[in-house]
């Protein structure tokens, strides 16, 4: 009977400590818990502005991204746009510094994700305020990029395609109007995080 009783004891134990290995063996150092990104939009600073680009996950397959910050220069855009109608005002390249700030809100929808690639839709604002314009964006985009992870940073770079829709106010007249322009919508994303 002590036997059977020293037995068990000792069978009861080892799977504890089988049991404890396991978590230590399977522990990804909070990556499958990763409900935040912080970091900088590099696409953004190749247009002008230095953005702090949020992605807070909502679910593991919906995000809302936010990307705020000034403008400092006029860069050069990323976002191609093939313009259907009102092709003016969408690009203008000045002599000077064109100082603002950018605010540009999406919701993300993860349709595919498999070894850093990714495919998800986008619907989206940006709102510009620049010294002598106002200018905002409605867009409707589907991306494919990847993600590359090293622990807890990623960098992650996407080509869209979608539409959009374009409102362009001038500061510089009287009474300004606000001109609306629209069309396809090809935007070219990098951005490095921190994802926690």
């Amino acid at each position: 009977m002590k036997i059977f009783f020293a037995f068990t004891i000792f069978t009861l134990l080892s799977v504890g400590l089988i049991a404890q290995d396991l978590d230590d063996v399977f522990d990804d150092g909070g990556l499958s818990n990763i409900n935040n990104g912080i970091g900088i939009s590099i696409s953004k600073l190749v247009e002008g502005a230095i953005c702090i680009h949020y992605e807070r996950y909502l679910k593991p397959d919906m995000s809302l991204v936010l990307n705020v910050g000034p403008i400092l220069y006029d860069g050069f855009p990323l976002n191609l746009a093939i313009v259907a109608y009102n092709k003016t005002h969408y690009y203008q390249p000045a002599n000077t510094l064109n100082y603002g700030f950018i605010f540009d809100l999406q919701y993300r929808g993860y349709v595919a994700e498999s070894e850093g690639w990714l495919a998800a839709y986008e619907i989206g604002y940006r709102f510009q305020d620049r010294t002598d314009e106002t200018n905002s964006r409605y867009h409707l985009t589907y991306i494919f990029g990847y993600k590359y992870r090293i622990q807890h940073f990623a960098i992650t770079s996407s080509l869209g395609l979608g539409f959009m829709v374009y409102g362009y106010k001038d500061k510089k007249e009287v009474f300004p109007s606000t001109d609306y322009s629209g069309g396809l919508y090809l935007p070219l994303n990098i951005d490095i995080t921190y994802e926690f």
